[in-house]
Parts: structure tokens; C-alpha cells; sequence
């Protein structure tokens, strides 16, 4: 929703996507609704929190998931690939911000809160010019809840970020480094099992052990 407004859920609903749903934590912005009304479009609007396991299931499954802009917004970059990974059946369509590559260290990433501010200054100034002001990385960061994800919570590596795909079952096709600062892909669904255990997993373990051994107190007392 931020700064476009709907133009990518309008375009696929141009191109001829038979269904289209716009899935934001903010608030449809007057543009979007006026654009929404001006073209009589059937784009839905679900706002809603891409770390919530509930929410992604009631969205469902869809031919081609676009996210750009948002994975390092949150704390947990990794929990959001496996809910994309949830959504997409063919094609996701990914573009975040980078980090240069650390040395000797493929696969970092770079936590961002509390980062002392001579670091975050240099970092900041290696960004292009025509970066926007980006919360918690060329500002500092934000502690007000009100905000919602605008801060920037992580430096993620290119090679992090391949490492985040394959282990969330995704294969990359394409990739298109606009700068060492940002990457756009698209990936597709493997078969490859998830290793992230449901959030239930654990609780329904223990309800199988307290009925197994309600069974069994059951049979040593008959």
C-alpha cells in the first residue's frame, strides 16, 4: 500500500487475474480507495499481519505472490518467507533491501536496533543518493508501538536471503540486482518439506502425551 497505492494488485487485475487481493498492515490510503472506486475495480482489501499464521491461511493460495519492500521491516524476515512460501503455488515475485556481503561470513545478516550511530551513519551514507529516508537505518529507531513495521529491523546479505529461500522451500529463477543495496527474484515452490514446525506443534504433543497416559492410568485402574 505505501507509496504506490494499489498500482500492483490494479495491474494484475488489468492483465487478467481472476483474482486479486491486496494484503496490508496499513490503512488503504485515500488514493487506493478513490483508484479502487474510479475503475470499478474487484480488487479486495484484507488488512492484516504477514506474521500471523492465522491470517495467511484464511488468504489462500495464489498463482503469484509480489512482496517487495517488506522482509526486513520485521524482526522475524525468515518467519515471512515461510508465509509466502504458504501462499505462493507458482511464482514469488521478492524485492527487499540488501547488505553487502560480509567477509568470511556468507549468510549474515546485520540487526539493526541499537546499532551505534557512527555505524549506522556509514552504512547510511553508502546507500544512493535516491534511497529514501529509511527508518531505524538512515534515521534512528523508532521505539513508538504506534509505528508498526515502518522501522528497518535487519541487514540481510545476499547470500542470507538464498539461504532463507531454500530452507523455506523455494527455488530462485531470476534475479535482478538493482545495486549491492536492493534485489528483485522470482521464485518458485519446491517440494522440499518445511523444517519449522507448526506454532501447534508442541501443545498438540503434549495433549497426545496427557491422553496417553490418561489412557493408561484409566487401564491400570480398572
Amino acid at each position: 500500500m505505501w507509496g504506490v497505492h494499489g498500482r500492483a494488485a490494479f495491474l494484475a487485475e488489468e492483465v487478467g487475474a481472476e483474482r486479486v487481493v491486496l494484503f496490508d498492515g496499513m490503512d488503504p490510503t485515500a488514493e487506493f480507495s478513490a483508484e479502487h472506486a474510479r475503475r470499478g475495480s474487484a480488487v479486495r482489501y484484507v488488512q492484516g499481519d504477514l506474521h500471523d499464521e492465522l491470517g495467511v491461511a484464511d488468504l489462500g493460495v495464489f498463482d503469484v505472490v509480489w512482496c517487495t519492500g517488506v522482509i526486513y521491516h520485521s524482526p522475524n524476515p525468515y518467519q515471512l518467507i515461510e508465509h509466502l512460501r504458504r501462499l505462493t503455488s507458482e511464482h514469488l515475485v521478492l524485492g527487499t533491501l540488501l547488505i553487502p556481503e560480509v567477509p568470511f561470513l556468507p549468510g549474515a545478516c546485520l540487526f539493526l536496533p541499537g546499532l551505534p550511530r557512527p555505524v549506522r551513519d556509514a552504512f547510511a551514507s553508502c546507500l544512493p543518493h535516491s534511497a529514501p529516508i529509511l527508518c531505524g537505518l538512515t534515521t534512528d529507531f523508532d521505539y513508538t508501538p504506534e509505528l508498526g513495521y515502518a522501522n528497518c529491523w535487519w541487514g540481510i546479505t545476499t547470500t542470507a536471503l538464498s539461504s532463507m529461500l531454500e530452507i523455506a522451500a523455494f527455488e530462485t529463477l531470476e534475479e535482478n540486482a538493482g545495486s549491492a543495496f536492493w534485489v528483485d527474484l522470482i521464485a518458485v515452490p519446491t517440494q522440499r518439506p518445511s523444517v519449522i514446525p507448526s506454532t501447534s506443534f508442541s501443545r498438540q504433543r503434549g495433549k497426545d502425551r496427557l491422553t496417553a497416559y490418561t489412557e493408561k492410568s484409566r487401564r491400570t485402574w480398572a
